[in-house]
């Protein structure tokens, strides 16, 4: 596989590409090569888990035209120093996070869940790969907002940062939803398998529509509820089933702490939009507190 050859002067005179101070970056840096091009520099660029990376874009590379899917951003090549490789480029898309977007009240609930449902889709196109046996074990894996950005250009949600991607017989990497303490820990149809990078389950469909259900309500609840106690989770719930909200809609929700094979909500999001105001976690507890 061709490689790209970087030396440390010539690494010295890229700018860094600047991100908000609500995206978390702490595995890597981004520079600007040129107009079309971005590089991502890994601060840990030795041990497995680089290398576990390093054969995650080797993958990514190699199935590029038969993934065929312009939404993932795929990385282009991979980068050296001298006999050692430092971390890959990418293309370089105009976009805003959805990290943003989601704490944004510049963008209508509607441009909102028109966004959250192009997550879905993607997971949909995803599963047909899978589905096919085009792709072998093909999962996005660390899925959550910070990863997902909207391409200016297209006006679409995009995926970044595929080198922590489930593929083949690679390790997965760690997750931020998918970690030892998650709520899910104790739930069968979340089969633990740890490895020495700190990947704590096995990635499947059900992990997967677990970190999008989770977008999804951090959409709407205005933060994560990652961290919530089931039984809180399971109250919430109750709330929003005395607001209105469909049961459809909520049966989806509730199938991530059971045992039920999680479904993919993205057809339904649009029954939330009348609900907004209601579902945001300041309205919820004006309502507990009036009980």
């Amino acid at each position: 596989m061709n490689s790209l050859s970087i030396t440390k002067s010539e690494l010295k005179q890229l700018h860094p590409l600047e991100l908000n101070n609500e995206i978390m970056n702490t595995e890597s840096q981004l520079f600007v090569m040129d107009e079309k091009t971005i590089l991502k520099r890994i601060y840990r660029d030795s041990g497995p888990y680089f290398s576990n990376k390093v054969n995650t874009v080797k993958s990514l590379i190699e199935k590029r035209d038969t993934i065929d899917m312009e939404e993932l951003i795929i990385p282009e090549s991979l980068v050296r120093m001298g006999k050692y490789f430092i971390g890959w480029t990418m293309p370089y898309i105009e976009n805003v996070n959805l990290t943003t977007i989601l704490a944004s009240s510049k963008w209508t609930i509607e441009q909102k869940v028109e966004y959250l449902k192009d997550i879905g889709r993607i997971l949909n196109a995803m599963k047909q790969l899978r589905d096919k046996g085009s792709v072998e074990n093909f999962y996005i894996n660390d899925l959550h907002d910070s990863n997902l950005i909207l391409n200016l250009k297209t006006n679409r949600i995009n995926v970044v940062d595929l080198d922590s991607a489930k593929i083949g017989d690679n390790m997965a990497a760690p997750s931020r939803y998918l970690t030892p303490y998650s709520k899910i820990d104790e739930i069968d149809k979340y089969p633990k398998e740890s490895n020495p990078l700190g990947g704590a389950f096995k990635i499947t469909e059900d992990t997967e529509l677990y970190c999008y259900i989770l977008i999804i309500i951090k959409a709407f609840y205005g933060e994560s509820v990652s961290s919530l106690p089931i039984k809180t989770f399971y109250v919430y719930l109750e709330y929003l089933n005395s607001i209105g909200i469909p049961q459809d809609i909520l049966d989806i929700f509730s199938y991530i702490y059971s045992d039920h094979p999680n479904v993919n909500p993205a057809e339904y999001l649009e029954e939330l939009i009348p609900y907004y105001s209601k579902m945001t976690k300041q309205a919820y507890k004006r309502a507990l507190s009036k009980k």
